[in-house]
């Protein structure tokens, strides 16, 4: 088996002649290897290339018949086709409520975009500050539920002492770190002190929109007083500051301007304290209660250390020796001050009374006793213990009522027009006509008698020197009854009646 010089057709053993290209085919053995043979096998194999040359042109004019027969199978189809419908009206709201949709959405995206920018919240406080609208700014921010705050000047602080200076700048700065880095902490905005004054929480929706919720910081509050049991008010809640001078937590306040008002009940009175307070952006802030107060230094001679103080005619149950100072009083207190000494005799010697609003800055009482004007230890009872007083007072007055004749010295201690009044008007102005002269050594007041509501008998024992114009002397040992009655609050003698009388001459 060959193949056939010309064409490259393969060749059967016994074939003569190319079935191909109809070339005559030598036997191998009798030939020789000539210059013929050489242009035979360079023919060959030109002739090998034809046919390559000849399939491939072939190949191609198929490849060509049959892209033009494709050809003319689409146009044939295109003219085939049906013509086209009109779309329906279900169609056309589908594909516009699509539309609808995409564009909401691109749009709430946008506001989203917009609402959550962090500049703006810084934008929207500004103005709201500038512009004076509180309740706007107030809407931007989050305060501490339990927190006391006078939201007008709060805001004024904030708008005055903060924005500028300290707010402003710092929440910028915090926006910009974010952008370039954000993390998940909260931030601290302080104060032109130092202190925080707000906090920034990040926020986000989906991810996508981010910002800060914004927190005012509040201060601790503690109050102190000079008084214990002080009652604070604060913007109409109380407080109780327990014990004087020690600091006590009573919780948490905004900056800003406070009306403090606080009451304390001391021994010796009420106190009230009223005084409007700034406070500004710390950790903390102190308020200080300090009552107007007055202290009394209290003494008496060597021999009535032992006297008992009385305050407004009640008893301290306390000697006046166990006293270095008695207070705290309230400054404009009216209370007045005496002691009590009881003698070898059992009577009761009351001292001179002081009135402290008379002693003014002086924080000195001095307490003198009368041996001669004394209340007898059996005389019960705080008004009735003032009502002898009373007359004591009157028999001091009377004094020198007569030894100057001298009514206007005692007008006062009488009830008008009464018999009292007539009696001794008369009795005084005849002392005018000659030269009459009283020393009183001693008034007792043996007891005191309450007959109703208004009305008291009071009963003394009175020992005095009379001298007539003479010069004669004449010594009295008289028990008398005095009528006392409470008219418009005061004790006014309406009747004096004697009843025992011892005289003697010197």
């Amino acid at each position: 088996m060959g193949f056939c010089t010309n064409c490259g057709n393969q060749l059967k053993a016994e074939e003569k002649f190319c079935t191909s290209c109809g070339n005559p085919i030598q036997a191998k053995g009798n030939q020789e290897t000539s210059s013929t043979e050489v242009d035979n096998h360079t023919h060959n194999e030109q002739a090998e290339q034809l046919q390559k040359d000849s399939n491939i042109g072939k190949k191609e004019e198929t490849v060509g018949t049959q892209q033009k027969q494709i050809q003319q199978a689409v146009e044939t189809q295109q003219v085939s086709l049906p013509e086209k419908k009109p779309m329906s009206k279900r169609n056309k709201i589908l594909i516009g409520t699509v539309a609808a949709f995409i564009v909401l959405l691109f749009g709430v995206h946008k506001y989203l975009e917009s609402h959550f920018d962090p500049m703006k919240q810084v934008v929207a406080m500004e103005n709201a500050l500038s512009e004076k609208k509180m309740d706007e700014f107030f809407n931007l921010i989050e305060l501490e539920e339990d927190a006391l705050i006078d939201k007008e000047s709060y805001f004024e602080h904030i708008k005055d002492k903060e924005w500028e200076s300290a707010i402003k700048n710092q929440y910028i700065h915090i926006i910009e770190a974010d952008k370039e880095k954000a993390t998940p902490y909260e931030k601290v905005i302080e104060s032109e002190m130092g202190y925080p004054l707000l906090k920034l929480k990040p926020k986000s929706i989906f991810g996508l929109y981010k910002g800060y919720t914004v927190r005012a910081v509040p201060m601790k509050l503690e109050a102190q007083s000079n008084i214990d049991a002080t009652e604070i008010s604060i913007l109409d809640k109380s407080f109780t500051v327990e014990l004087a001078d020690e600091g006590t937590d009573i919780g948490l306040i905004y900056p800003g301007t406070y009306d403090i008002q606080a009451t304390a009940k001391g021994k010796y009175g009420d106190f009230t304290y009223h005084e409007i307070v700034q406070l500004d952006s710390y950790d903390s802030e102190m308020i200080d209660i300090e009552f107007e107060t007055n202290f009394y230094y209290i003494y008496t001679g060597y021999d009535y250390e032992d006297a008992i103080l009385f305050i407004d005619d009640k008893s301290t149950k306390t000697a006046i020796g166990e006293y270095t100072e008695i207070g705290p009083f309230p400054e404009d207190t009216d209370k007045t001050l005496h002691a009590e000494w009881k003698n070898t005799d059992g009577n009761t010697i009351r001292s001179n009374t002081v009135k402290l609003q008379e002693l003014g800055d002086y924080p000195e009482i001095y307490f003198d006793f009368d041996a001669a004007n004394a209340v007898h230890a059996d005389v019960a009872g705080d008004v009735e213990a003032e009502v002898g007083q009373f007359i004591l007072d009157f028999r001091n007055a009377y004094e020198d009522a007569v030894n100057y004749a001298d009514f206007f010295e005692i007008e006062n201690y009488l009830k008008p027009d009464s018999h009292a009044e007539k009696e001794l008007k008369k009795f005084i102005k005849d002392m005018e006509d000659g030269y009459y002269y009283y020393e009183f050594y001693e008034n007792i007041i043996l007891n005191v008698e309450k007959k109703d509501k208004k009305t008291y008998h009071v009963k003394t024992n009175e020992l005095f020197m009379f001298r007539d114009d003479d010069g004669k002397e004449y010594d009295y040992d008289r028990e008398k009854m005095y009528i006392v009655e409470i008219i418009d609050e005061q004790f006014l003698i309406s009747k004096i009646e004697y009843t025992d009388t011892q005289k003697s001459s010197s």
